[in-house]
């Protein structure tokens, strides 16, 4: 697998799911994007098993807010579970495109990992840091599996992928600046070496 192939990979991969580990601004939407319940939106009961309603809220003994389950402003289900100190803990969702997301937060309420599903229902795994940077990444797309690890300006610094289209697979590791650094199978062919020199004897 050359350079350009594994590159390639990785910038499928990051673009694919980044959207979807960016759950910081699926969580901004959800928390004022579960569409409120108006006054005319009574819960409405079929038969003795069904209640419709559009939103749901669990509340403890205390009044304080533990779960939401509602529609987003996509029109999607969403589901928040809330920790002990009231921030979000836990988020399911459907996003605007359709792409199906999990996400667990931090104590602090920071996303730190996601779980989802992008557009071509390639499924993938993305881990945040403390900052909720996306770090690292594995991934299933259509180009091949991948797992891609970024540095805190989000630059790809290691990548492990397979290719399906040349069946081959290939580890790189690159410096700041985007440079290899080290690569299997080495990206760099000495051509020179072969140049029929062996020949004059």
């Amino acid at each position: 697998m050359n350079r350009y192939s594994l590159r390639l990979i990785a910038i499928v991969v990051i673009a694919a799911f980044a959207g979807g580990a960016a759950s910081h601004l699926l969580l901004s939407r959800l928390g004022t994007g579960l569409r409120a319940a108006h006054a005319q939106d009574k819960p409405s009961v079929t038969g003795a098993r069904i209640v419709s309603a559009t939103a749901f809220k669990v509340v403890d003994a205390k009044g304080n807010e533990r779960a939401r389950f509602g529609l987003s402003e996509a029109g999607t289900g969403a589901l928040i579970i809330f920790g002990k100190s009231g921030k979000p803990r836990i988020v399911a969702n459907v996003t605007r495109r359709d792409q199906p997301v999990f996400a667990l937060y931090s104590a602090a309420g920071q996303p730190r990992l996601s779980i989802g599903l992008s557009g071509g229902d390639d499924p993938g795994i993305a881990l945040l840091d403390k900052a909720g940077k996306l770090r690292t990444v594995y991934a299933v797309s259509g180009q091949g599996p991948a797992i891609v690890v970024m540095d805190a300006k989000g630059k790809p610094r290691a990548t492990m992928a397979y290719s399906n289209k040349t069946d081959a697979a290939g580890i790189e590791l690159s410096d700041a600046d985007g440079e290899t650094i080290w690569s299997v199978p080495s990206t760099d062919h000495d051509d020179d070496d072969d140049d029929g020199g062996d020949d004059d004897k």
